[in-house]
């Protein structure tokens, strides 16, 4: 039988060569405020300082390469995704970052995140949400991974609530 998440990294799969260019992209993303959720991660990462970073739905890299050229390499950042596809696209796009700490790309399902407790600074996932067919297993996974006191910054068009 084929899981919901089967069905997802089959089709991110199918797309991730193409994904940024056709209508997907970054720049083709203006008129969603894409650049407007870069800046919200940006500054809690300027306020907060943290240095183990994950992000859930890691996709094409857009996030690690922009993370990485803003904090200049002084974070280091972790990306998981379903796609295998989706991921290869990510190391192509970040492999020629000029700074030592290079993003680290895992395949993972976000309900049930690689990592031990507590090794994260930071989680965030950006218009992920939406695909999952458990959100608020995903974001109890994500608090799992996250040090107490760390910060958590979920940015979806939906609205989930539950206890974590």
């Amino acid at each position: 039988m084929i899981t919901f998440s089967d069905k997802q990294r089959l089709f991110y799969n199918s797309s991730a060569e193409k994904y940024d260019s056709r209508g997907f992209g970054v720049y083709q993303r203006s008129n969603r405020n894409h650049f407007k959720k870069f800046e919200k991660i940006y500054s809690i990462v300027r306020k907060f300082k943290p240095q183990k970073i994950l992000e859930v739905g890691a996709g094409t890299g857009i996030h690690a390469e922009w993370l990485i050229k803003k904090t200049k390499g002084k974070v280091y950042y972790w990306g998981v995704d379903i796609s295998e596809k989706m991921l290869e696209t990510a190391k192509k796009r970040t492999k020629n970052l000029l700074f030592s700490n290079k993003p680290i790309f895992k395949r993972a399902d976000a309900n049930n995140l690689p990592f031990t407790e507590g090794f994260f600074d930071m989680v965030f996932c950006s218009g992920v949400l939406h695909h999952m067919e458990h959100p608020q297993r995903v974001i109890k996974e994500m608090v799992r991974v996250l040090k107490k006191g760390g910060k958590l910054v979920v940015i979806s068009s939906k609205f989930y609530c539950g206890d974590y």
